[in-house]
């Protein structure tokens, strides 16, 4: 009896029953009982296909998962700036910290910052 009434899961094998599985926070301990409810309101994105809504992408924070459901303001706002492309404008460019990303538009004082002319002129 003391075995059944545990806190955790694995202490009460052999006395696991398929109610324990259904309540068990861990969603991969409920399987195979796991039923598409559960799936839905997974907070792992990954756990919840293939039950993965349109609005489900829209909103997840990571920009790979969103695809194809990016928009041209998620690109734009993106903080690295590859994902930005094809929508780099100058001025992204300009601001960006790596230098090599500002190319063409690396003016001569980035380069006397960058230590490129030690001389300073």
């Amino acid at each position: 009896m003391y075995e059944k009434m545990d806190g955790n899961i694995h202490h009460r094998l052999p006395y696991i029953t398929k109610e324990d599985l259904k309540m068990d926070g861990n969603i991969l301990h409920r399987l195979p009982y796991i039923i598409k409810e559960d799936l839905k309101m997974d907070g792992n994105i990954h756990h919840r296909l293939p039950y993965i809504t349109k609005e489900d992408l829209k909103m997840d924070g990571n920009i790979h998962h969103r695809l194809p459901y990016i928009t041209k303001k998620d690109l734009k706002m993106d903080g690295n700036i590859h994902h930005r492309l094809p929508y780099i404008t100058k001025e992204d460019l300009k601001m960006d910290g790596n230098i090599h990303h500002r190319l063409p538009y690396i003016t001569r004082e980035d380069l006397k910052i960058n230590g490129a002319f030690p001389s300073g002129k």
